[in-house]
């Protein structure tokens, strides 16, 4: 199953997605690459009033992640 998920995932590249973490920070960014284990590498990040060019997320750290409605 979990490669089902990270398949998926990978097809959200180059897409524009909000995340929330388990510590319940919200992110927003591009995907630009998904690995085996769900970690998500992102870039034009936001979080908050805080703009950073790149950020690698840890997948377990993932609590949900929003996408338009045309990527399901």
């Amino acid at each position: 199953m979990k490669n089902g998920l990270v398949n998926f995932l990978k097809k959200l590249i180059n897409e524009s997605v909000s995340l929330e973490t388990k510590d319940n920070l919200t992110i927003k960014g591009i995907i630009i690459k998904v690995d085996k284990f769900s970690n998500l590498h992102l870039k034009d990040v936001k979080i908050g009033d805080s703009n950073l060019e790149k950020l690698n997320i840890k997948g377990s750290n993932i609590r949900y992640i929003q996408f338009r409605e045309n990527k399901i």
